[in-house]
């Protein structure tokens, strides 16, 4: 199944009742983390994220981070995600009823269920820093909702 996050801003997270992970991406503000573990850029994505003490998602998303692997052959495998073990937030994968594809890797922000925005992380790799959709051009987001 092809997935395509940015289409889903102002919806409800639709990977939700797909995602095997030990915490509840439906209450609270979240900024998951989509990847697929063969992917060489999601992985220097977390080796980066390890190495600055969990700065990964742009300021605007929250604290609260989770790692969702998109493989489908074979678990989260920390082997292959270097230093993953180290990683401070929760991680999980897609259940494998479906073939998963997506562009990877891409960070969305849920505010209780809701997909608020997208940003799609780019490494340079000379020197490591990280540039977000968002500090570029393209910045997707939904409006933020207000309960009275």
């Amino acid at each position: 199944m092809l997935l395509e996050p940015k289409e889903w801003i102002g919806r409800r997270f639709p990977l939700l009742r797909y995602a095997e992970i030990p915490i509840d991406l439906g209450h609270g503000e979240w900024a998951v983390v989509l990847i697929n573990q063969h992917c060489s850029q999601c992985q220097r994505l977390l080796e980066l994220y390890n190495q600055r003490s969990g700065l990964l998602p742009p300021p605007s998303f929250p604290v609260r981070v989770a790692v969702v692997d998109l493989s489908a052959d074979d678990p989260f495998d920390s082997r292959r995600i270097h230093q993953a073990a180290e990683l401070s937030c929760p991680r999980g994968r897609l259940m494998s009823v479906k073939k998963w594809l997506a562009k990877v890797p891409v960070i969305i922000r849920i505010n209780d269920g809701l997909v608020m925005e997208v940003t799609e992380p780019r490494i340079q790799d000379s020197t490591g820093r990280v540039f977000f959709s968002s500090n570029a051009t393209a910045l997707y987001h939904a409006p933020e909702r207000h309960v009275q």
